[in-house]
């Protein structure tokens, strides 16, 4: 390996001891040979044989050894550039005389569970950067350009640099970053809360006969398997639940033609029904379905509803005096060709079923729309319904199975990261139908308004300080409301603010609220901005606006 530095040679201003000298006074001391000759002696005291070539072993950790090297030096960049430029002079004792830290290799360990083998990722304050392969200097600056209103809208709150770069790289915003994307939008959307038996289920992967043959044993999820396919194991790991109205017809639609498909073809996923019961007629449908999903079990609720949709060939909602026939169908043949012994101790006549007068399905209905309500799922206008995939909500319609694919390959690869490190146990203790909706951080009750969906909702995320700068006020804003202090004090955690016009009744409501809510929570504090819809006159009303009284309280508005 033979290198002659001919750069300067078309120079001919300088002579060969010109270019000699300039070298020396630039480069000084190779900091690579300063460092290599720094390290210890190996513990047999034998000299290191740099002249053998390297073996298959010694090429194996040669990347992770030059990082240590480069994690030793008082001048990293400088170091990083040298070991780069001449890698293989130093090749050969990197290899055979630099250590691996513990603290190198537990970091190692932990990003090659991040980051896929083959794949560059980098970050930029914890951020991952987007297309790193094709990273150069005016992307970097775009970078860099996108990353300084976050630091400038931490430094206005009173930290300095160095505080608020610690925050952007902290290990609390980084969890956010590496679980973020896939736990926001997930709700407790299991029926335990108002009893159970409100979600029909039309399988069970763990107790349907078709999946008898899968291996019952969670670490089977570890194995590979082809891109794009899910493992086959006999447990309830995907769970899905429909919430929809049951009496339109385009809905039912959707449930024949995807649901029965992916049950039939033995993909695992659990699914399920929460009838949605807005209007009269979806309140029929509901009770129909639950008489039949309970007597008659998932498969003929399935048959029910493509009898249904193929005797109907159009219309929103689907025809009671049809639903009847079929119904009656059920009784007359399907009942003695399955062997049945239905329940005596109920009615089973359409019309008492469909008005509702049996008091179990009263109360099956009733606790229908404690779900909905808790999940603040209603009937949509024009769309099929609402879906939860182990409690993240999406809406029903044709994105859906794309959004499934992709969102549960999302699951699959946390629980493989969490079952390798050792955080989960693969233990019979651990309930996978509901451990999505059993962590730390999912709620129990969803608000369209506090979790919107972000494909959907035209909700938009805003800095405050910009808002508060562009609004004319001053940032941050002291004119606050704040709780009686405590014996210990009780940390602020949260500022919520109401914005509005605060002489409309409506606002004002919410603005009464708040502040009852402040005399039993000490851990916030309150803020209003009022914004009038029409600007009073100064002598249009001799009546006190409620906003001076809030101005009293808290201080003024603009």
């Amino acid at each position: 390996y033979l290198v002659v530095d001919d750069r300067r040679a078309a120079r001919s201003d300088l002579d060969v001891k010109d270019v000699i000298a300039e070298e020396e006074s630039d480069n000084g001391p190779e900091l690579v040979r300063l460092l290599l000759d720094a390290l210890p002696p190996s513990q047999s005291g034998e000299p290191v044989n740099l002249t053998a070539p390297l073996n298959k072993e010694e090429y194996k950790y040669l990347g992770v050894q030059a990082t240590q090297l480069i994690l030793n030096s008082e001048n990293p960049i400088d170091t990083l550039v040298e070991i780069s430029e001449n890698f293989p002079l130093y090749a050969t004792e990197i290899a055979r005389k630099v250590e691996i830290q513990g603290d190198l290799q537990y970091e190692m360990a932990v990003n090659a569970r991040r980051v896929p083998r083959s794949v560059t990722m980098g970050w930029l304050n914890g951020k991952a950067m987007d297309n790193i392969n094709d990273l150069n200097a005016f992307s970097i600056l775009n970078m860099l350009r996108a990353e300084r209103p976050h630091m400038q809208a931490l430094t206005s709150l009173g930290l300095d640099s160095a505080q608020a770069l610690q925050v952007l790289t902290g290990e609390a915003v980084a969890e956010s970053f590496n679980q973020g994307s896939m736990f926001d939008g997930i709700f407790d959307a299991s029926d335990r809360q108002e009893g159970g038996e409100v979600i029909m289920w039309l399988n069970d992967i763990e107790k349907d006969e078709r999946y008898s043959k899968w291996p019952k044993n969670i670490d089977q999820i570890l194995m590979p398997i082809y891109p794009g396919s899910f493992h086959s194991i006999r447990i309830n790991l995907w769970n899905i639940v429909l919430g929809v109205d049951l009496s339109n017809r385009e809905s039912l639609i959707w449930i024949f033609k995807h649901v029965s498909n992916i049950i039939e073809r033995k993909f695992p996923f659990r699914w399920g029904i929460a009838p949605l019961t807005d209007t009269p007629e979806a309140e029929k449908a509901a009770r129909i379905f639950y008489y039949v999903q309970k007597h008659y079990g998932p498969k003929e609720t399935m048959d029910f509803i493509r009898s249904l949709i193929a005797a109907q060939q159009e219309g929103d909602t689907i025809d009671f005096l049809v639903a009847n026939a079929f119904f009656n169908n059920l009784g007359i043949n399907v009942k003695p060709l399955l062997e049945l012994e239905l329940d005596s101790s109920v009615s089973h006549d359409y019309d008492v079923v469909v008005e509702g007068q049996e008091p179990h399905a009263i109360e099956k209905l009733e606790n229908a729309k404690k779900w909905a309500e808790r999940l603040d799922v209603k009937i949509p206008k024009n769309e099929l319904g609402h879906v939860f995939l182990n409690g993240r909500h999406y809406p029903l319609d044709s994105n859906f199975l794309m959004s499934l694919q992709r969102d549960a390959g999302s699951q699959t690869s946390y629980i493989q990261n969490e079952l390798q490190t050792g955080k989960l146990s693969s233990g019979p203790e651990v309930d996978w139908s509901t451990y999505f909706y059993d962590l730390p951080s999912t709620p129990k009750r969803r608000n369209r308004y506090l979790f919107p969906d972000p494909e959907t909702s035209p909700l938009q995320v805003k800095r405050l300080d910009v808002l508060f700068r562009n609004a004319g006020y001053e940032y941050p804003y002291r004119d606050l409301l704040n709780p009686v202090e405590t014996d210990p004090p009780t940390p602020l955690l949260v500022t919520l603010w109401i914005v509005g016009d605060l002489d409309a009744p409506e606002t004002m409501d919410m603005a009464i609220g708040a502040i009852k809510a402040l005399e039993k929570h000490k851990d916030f504090r309150l803020g209003f901005i009022h914004a009038p819809k029409i600007l009073p006159m100064s002598d249009a009303t001799s009546a006190p606006h409620h906003s001076a009284l809030l101005q009293q309280l808290s201080g003024h508005f603009g």
